[in-house]
């Protein structure tokens, strides 16, 4: 009897779907309705409303659009894209259901976006709630089984979960972050595409902030409909784009008072200037530019089931034009800095010029010091490690202000413990009687990974280890690591852009010149700098056909080379703390009214010298 009780409910269920009428408006406009957002959620609880983004109106119409298969969005950080999504995928579970597929970049990120931002969403949407199974098994974090239809959510790391199971919907966040395809398989997003082939009426979004100008995100913009967004300008009523070399700011005595930028006068006073009459418009005027602003396609010759959209951070209510003027003006003389901002805020793909670098021109950064000599006094000394099978290489460098540095000491030493002897070196510093001794270090994790776990867990946080990536969405990312050691241990793991890091080393401060001050010794032996000059920055064409570059090595040693871009990474993270310290004892951050952000941490999540981290 029960059994036939289900079937009826079901066969019940699926007569009133069939015959239930088609909700023929925008997915906004249906959102407007029914979404309730909650404080767990966002920052701007109450019922959704879209005008303050209208720019998200027209790639949420193009959801329920028939006649368009695949919405691409390049878009910068913090533009509302995310909620704008959850809004198509609660209108396909309440009014046009098909199985669904949430695809992040790795599996951690889907569950904790599940758990905190997508399972609440969807219990406050009453057409959502009613369709959630009361059996909670059936509705965990990563599958999740309604009444009409079914939503997984995987990473992109996980192979195994994109190449099973039909899908209609395909929602594919950060798809530059995604694995590209190898000798075995597709690459994730290609793997992911194919499960909805079966599917007459599939639809497929893709968003991400752009990388470099062959990543995946980028290519999608460029293969669909180009879709800009344009608003008026209040004085002329020229529509135009929003762009970044339009915005203005003064440099007068308060904005620029002793030579260095008073960011927060900057921030104040920055004003967008109008392409045609000329006019600075104020920020008040942004809301009702946004609100009054029109999509246009920019490429008629994108096929019609294709649509593609750019937005950059200028158009985004959470951010201030003045608070982007002061992020360029914070990361502009940072490499990684600037190709964050570009990627991040300009939602602009990154190309560095193919360039080497020469043994010449290490030897145009040699000072008048000698090896195992400081030759200032030094805020702190760091060392960076490459671990080899037989040999560890390792380099002792010293930093002042502005990220400036000087080489002290490098070498090989035959095992890990041995880097404690070099942690207790006293190097002289030159014209005193003083010596100083390396503080912190960084200890690269690929190679004997297990060894260097335990060694820097052993370190008291003396010593931290590493892991280089070719794609990351930041330029460092810190991760608590579980490893076995006699019991389960957790390590904080430091993760870093090695593109990002490698041209900042050896482009820009190297071959260029430009940028904080790099110096080596004299004395600096010539098998130093040819490890330094062992990779070239390169182009080839993936498997997608479109033109990558990478690092490409010349020379099978590399180690001191990458013993520098460590060292690099670290004067990265100790720059704000270090102008932060400057200021303070020149009692000039007062003055200035100057915040010293530290933006180094992934989301905002600590800080130099905050919780244990990088006190001395």
């Amino acid at each position: 009897m029960e059994v036939e009780n289900r079937a009826r409910q079901f066969i019940e269920r699926t007569a009133r779907r069939a015959v239930k009428p088609r909700v023929c408006e925008p997915v906004w406009q249906w959102a407007e309705r029914n979404v309730q957002l909650s404080v767990r959620t966002t920052n701007t609880p109450g019922r959704y409303e879209s005008g303050w983004i209208a720019y998200t109106r027209l790639w949420q119409e193009a959801f329920s659009n028939p006649r368009v298969k695949e919405v691409s969005i390049c878009a910068a950080a913090q533009s509302g894209k995310t909620e704008s999504l959850l809004n198509c995928l609660r209108y396909a579970i309440a009014e046009d259901p098909g199985p669904a597929l949430w695809i992040m970049p790795a599996e951690s990120l889907a569950r904790s976006f599940s758990e905190t931002r997508l399972q609440p969403s969807l219990g406050d949407c009453q057409p959502c709630a009613e369709q959630i199974p009361k059996n909670r098994d059936r509705f965990k974090l990563l599958e999740m089984h309604f009444a009409d239809m079914s939503l997984n959510l995987c990473g992109a790391n996980s192979p195994g979960q994109l190449s099973s199971r039909p899908i209609r919907y395909l929602f594919a966040d950060e798809i530059d972050k995604f694995p590209e395809a190898g000798t075995k398989e597709a690459g994730a997003l290609e793997l992911a595409k194919v499960r909805t082939t079966t599917f007459w009426n599939a639809k497929l979004i893709l968003t991400s902030t752009p990388t470099v100008p062959g990543g995946q995100i980028w290519q999608a913009y460029e293969a669909g409909s180009q879709h800009c967004f344009f608003v008026k300008c209040p004085h002329c009523l020229h529509p135009q784009q929003l762009l970044f070399g339009q915005l203005k700011w003064p440099t007068t005595p308060e904005t620029k008072p002793d030579g260095e930028w008073n960011l927060d006068a900057v921030e104040r006073l920055t004003e967008y200037e109008c392409t045609s009459c000329g006019n600075q418009i104020p920020q008040a005027h942004k809301a009702g530019m946004i609100r009054g602003g029109k999509w246009k396609a920019t490429n008629p010759t994108a096929p019609a089931d294709r649509m593609s959209f750019h937005l950059n951070a200028l158009y985004s209510p959470w951010r201030s034009w003045g608070s982007i003027a002061r992020e360029f003006l914070e990361s502009k003389d940072s490499f990684s800095g600037l190709q964050n901002f570009t990627n991040s805020v300009l939602a602009e793909p990154w190309k560095q010029d193919v360039e080497e670098v020469t043994q010449s021109r290490i030897a145009e950064h040699r000072g008048s010091y000698f090896k195992g000599t400081c030759p200032v006094k030094p805020e702190i000394l760091t060392i960076a490690a490459d671990v080899q099978r037989e040999l560890i290489y390792y380099s002792v460098r010293a930093w002042g202000q502005d990220e400036e540095s000087w080489l002290v000491d490098y070498g090989r030493l035959p095992t890990l413990e041995d880097l404690w002897d070099v942690a207790r070196t006293e190097y002289p510093i030159e014209g005193t009687d003083e010596t100083v001794r390396p503080k912190k270090g960084f200890i690269d994790s690929g190679f004997r990974t297990q060894e260097v776990y335990e060694f820097c867990s052993n370190s008291r946080r003396t010593f931290f280890p590493t892991k280089g990536w070719s794609k990351l969405n930041q330029p460092v990312k810190k991760a608590a690591v579980t490893f076995h050691a006699g019991k389960a241990r957790r390590i904080t793991l430091y993760h870093f852009d090695t593109g990002s890091f490698k041209s900042e080393l050896y482009l820009r401060r190297i071959q260029d010149g430009e940028g904080p001050p790099w110096h080596v010794p004299t004395d600096t032996g010539e098998d130093f700098a040819r490890q330094l000059t062992a990779e070239q920055l390169a182009e080839k064409k993936n498997r997608r056909g479109t033109v990558e570059q990478y690092w490409k090595q010349t020379d099978k040693d590399n180690h001191w080379g990458d013993c520098e871009v460590l060292q690099v990474v670290q004067g990265y993270l100790l720059s704000q703390r270090l102008r932060q310290k400057k200021e303070l004892q020149d009692g000039t951050a007062q003055k200035k009214g100057r915040r010293i952000r530290s933006s180094w941490v992934a989301g905002g999540q600590g800080h130099l010298g905050g919780g244990g981290q990088w006190n001395w």
